[in-house]
């Protein structure tokens, strides 16, 4: 599994053309993992995954910005271990009409937080923190109805004791 996203959020028609504040914000998201699914069933899986995270935001403090501005920089580096259980009949992966389909996963993110303060930034010092916390997701659909009309229920739920970091922008 590998996933490589940047995204640069800020553009010259949002400057010019908008009557909003613009949003300054350059986003790195990096990730290389390995999963390892086994069948439980007929219809379930059970998968093992692990991956290398890395994420860089790049980022001002306010919205008056010009040539002398340097951007904080906030980046995490770890690691992401888990576990998922997933089960499913639906009767189409997209725009499914009739079955269920329940998912749980829970996963471990350890990694160290790298905190740089631009010249906007209200912090003066780096910081270096640690960070390990825990996610349970919870995922549960189904969908009834006879002859044409059919109606469901998608549910969606996380739980997480992810910490605060340095900055709530980035």
């Amino acid at each position: 599994e590998f996933t490589f996203n940047s995204w640069d959020y800020l553009n010259a028609e949002e400057l010019i053309f908008s009557d909003s504040d613009p949003t300054v914000l350059k986003q790195v998201d990096r990730k290389v993992g390995l999963v390892i699914g086994v069948p439980s069933g007929k219809k379930s899986k059970i998968e093992l995954q692990g991956a290398r995270i890395s994420n860089t935001d790049r980022f001002s403090n306010d919205n008056d910005f010009g040539n002398g501005i340097t951007l904080d920089k906030l980046s995490f580096k770890g690691y992401r271990f888990g576990l998922r259980y997933q089960w499913d009949n639906l009767n189409r992966s997209q725009y499914a009409s009739e079955g269920n389909a329940f998912t749980i996963s829970m996963d471990y993110f350890t990694g160290e937080e790298d905190y740089r303060p631009g010249s906007t930034s209200n912090l003066l010092t780096i910081i270096l923190r640690k960070h390990d916390w825990f996610r349970i997701r919870l995922k549960a659909e189904q969908y009834f109805g006879l002859g044409r009309f059919k109606y469901g229920y998608y549910l969606d739920g996380v739980l997480s004791n992810q910490p605060v970091f340095s900055s709530y922008v980035g």
